[in-house]
């Protein structure tokens, strides 16, 4: 019985976890009764837009409805409500998303850029020249050659007619302008989700980074997993385990904990020298 009323959870743990992105996540429980006993068969996402908050109340979601402008209260035990605050304020504008949306906008920008400049400059600048009387039909097929020769590498031309390849100088200074931009930017979205850089990032551009303080940065990771699990327990807590003890067995002054599982990756080192030591003892 407990493996089925479950299973709901860990079909749709990623969605409710979308509340760390946007600040909630919302499911509808879909209820199973025939047998005499209301258990779970289902959750259903909620997509956010079907959601709104009251300014005199914003830190409460309602249901969007056709006749009522303020919308309408969500049931009680139909619905999971998962909150996530990344920061203080309003409940719509405490998800990471809301914080990260600025680094995710001009990266894309940079990387816009980047492909336009190593479009342009990534080949030499192709110059053709021609006599003085040539005509039209003559300056036609010199532009279609040089249009040929950044694609095919191949190109036909009157025999009075020139091309030359001009290198630009000083590329290499537009192109880092474009490097560290994104790195940057990169690192500022690793630092809003994970709080440090080290556990996606080198150390610099030379590459390098100094494995304990990779592993001091591993441990705020860790901190901040830590933390979104506690709050999720707590919202499975109260929005699906109450509701189930409740509809089955009535209110009760304790119910049962959700704690979920976090499969951490053991210093298999340290072990070796304590059960050295042992032995040895």
């Amino acid at each position: 019985m407990v493996e089925e009323a479950l299973a709901p959870i860990s079909e749709n743990l990623f969605d409710i976890l979308d509340a760390i992105g946007k600040g909630f996540s919302v499911h509808e429980i879909d209820w199973e009764t025939s047998a005499g006993q209301w258990m779970p068969r289902g959750l259903s996402y909620l997509q956010p837009y079907w959601l709104q908050t009251r300014r005199e109340d914003p830190e409460t979601l309602y249901l969007r409805s056709d006749t009522n402008i303020y919308g309408d209260p969500l049931a009680p035990y139909k619905f999971i409500t998962h909150k996530v605050k990344a920061k203080s304020g309003v409940l719509i504008r405490g998800g990471l998303a809301r914080m990260a949306c600025w680094a995710f906008l001009f990266s894309n920008y940079a990387i816009k850029d980047w492909v336009t400049f190593a479009e342009a400059y990534g080949q030499p600048l192709r110059v053709g020249k021609y006599d003085v009387s040539a005509t039209p039909q003559d300056i036609e097929t010199l532009l279609t050659a040089l249009r040929s020769l950044g694609t095919d590498a191949a190109a036909a031309i009157p025999k009075n007619m020139e091309i030359d390849f001009v290198d630009v100088s000083n590329k290499t200074a537009s192109v880092d302008i474009y490097a560290r931009l994104t790195e940057y930017l990169d690192k500022q979205t690793s630092k809003i989700v994970l709080g440090q850089t080290l556990a996606t990032n080198t150390g610099g551009s030379s590459g390098g980074g100094a494995y304990a303080l990779g592993k001091v940065h591993n441990e705020v990771r860790e901190d901040i997993l830590d933390a979104d699990v506690k709050q999720l327990e707590a919202t499975l807590a109260r929005d699906y385990v109450k509701p189930v003890v409740d509809l089955n067995l009535g209110p009760q002054q304790k119910y049962p904990a959700i704690r979920l599982r976090i499969n951490k990756p053991e210093d298999l080192t340290a072990l070796a020298g304590v059960v050295d030591k042992l032995v040895r003892v």
